[in-house]
């Protein structure tokens, strides 16, 4: 099986919450349990990150979110218009038990794989099922 769908919604906090909820239903597909939690938490930070960052909580913003679901694994983009972030630099700038910066820490444990494009504008992830947290 493979299904694409895509999502552009309003950078605010209803939109997502909207969005989650249709997740939802194509999580509830997903059999094995931990899967569905890593999905569920890898969208909940790359669009409410794209939200706050990249579309400032202004709803005359789009968050573009684009899904391949296959079998074994989901594919994903998550995309906004904002001015991005030099990752480098945060990277740098990162402090472990900081306030900010947990995103990163979601993406390295739960994703299977990761990375930006577009300076920071687009995280691309991809969670393969049963693989260990």
């Amino acid at each position: 099986m493979e299904q694409a769908i895509s999502f552009i919604i309003q950078a605010s906090s209803m939109e997502a919450e909207a969005f989650f909820a249709t997740l939802k239903e194509h999580l509830s597909l997903i059999k094995n349990r931990a899967d569905r939690f890593a999905i569920e938490l890898l969208f909940r930070e790359a669009v409410e990150n794209a939200i706050e960052h990249g579309g400032l909580f202004d709803p005359r913003q789009c968050i573009s979110i684009d899904i391949r679901l296959f079998d074994d694994h989901w594919l994903a983009v998550v995309s906004d218009s904002g001015q991005g972030f030099d990752l480098a630099r945060v990277m740098a700038e990162r402090k472990i038990g900081g306030e900010r910066g947990h995103g990163f820490f979601i993406f390295d444990e739960f994703a299977s794989e990761h990375h930006w494009e577009d300076g920071g504008r687009s995280i691309h992830f991809t969670r393969r099922f049963g693989e260990p947290d």
